[in-house]
C-alpha cells in the first residue's frame, strides 16, 4: 500500500501488523470479516480445503470433522453412519449391525451380519 494509507484487508485474508499486503487465510481456516489481523480455524464439523476463503463448508452426510482446522472431512467407517451436515462424529449402527461400506448416510444402511459357521466334514473343522 502507498505510504500513509491504511491497509484494507479483504474477507478471506489477514493482515498482520506491519505487512504491506494481505495474506490469504491458510487451508483449514477462514476470514469472515474485513480488516482481520488473523484467521479463525474452521469449527468442528466444517472444513476448508482452499486458502483465502470467507467461510468453511460443512461435512456432508457420510462424513465428519472431529477437530478444529481440518482441511478435509473424514469418511464414516464401516459400521457407522452420519445422516446430517456438519457432524463431528459418526453414529454407531445399533444392535451389532454393520454397514456394507464406508461413508454411509442412513441408519437404514445398517444391516444384521450373519456369522459364518464352519463347515464340518467327517466331524472335523475345516
Amino acid at each position: 500500500c502507498p505510504e500513509g494509507l491504511p491497509l484494507i484487508c479483504p474477507k478471506g485474508q489477514y493482515c498482520p501488523e506491519g505487512v504491506s499486503s494481505p495474506h490469504p487465510c491458510p487451508t483449514g481456516s477462514f476470514g469472515a470479516d474485513h480488516g482481520g489481523e488473523n484467521c479463525s480455524l474452521c469449527p468442528i464439523g466444517y472444513v476448508s480445503s482452499q486458502a483465502g476463503v470467507e467461510s468453511c463448508v460443512p461435512c456432508t452426510p457420510g462424513s465428519f470433522a472431529a477437530s478444529f482446522g481440518q482441511t478435509a472431512c473424514d469418511i464414516c467407517p464401516i459400521g457407522m453412519y452420519s445422516d446430517q451436515f456438519g457432524q463431528d462424529q459418526c453414529l454407531i449402527c445399533p444392535g451389532g449391525r454393520l454397514t456394507a461400506s464406508s461413508g454411509s448416510t442412513l441408519s437404514q444402511e445398517c444391516r444384521l451380519v450373519r456369522q459364518a459357521t464352519p463347515v464340518l466334514q467327517n466331524g472335523e473343522d475345516r
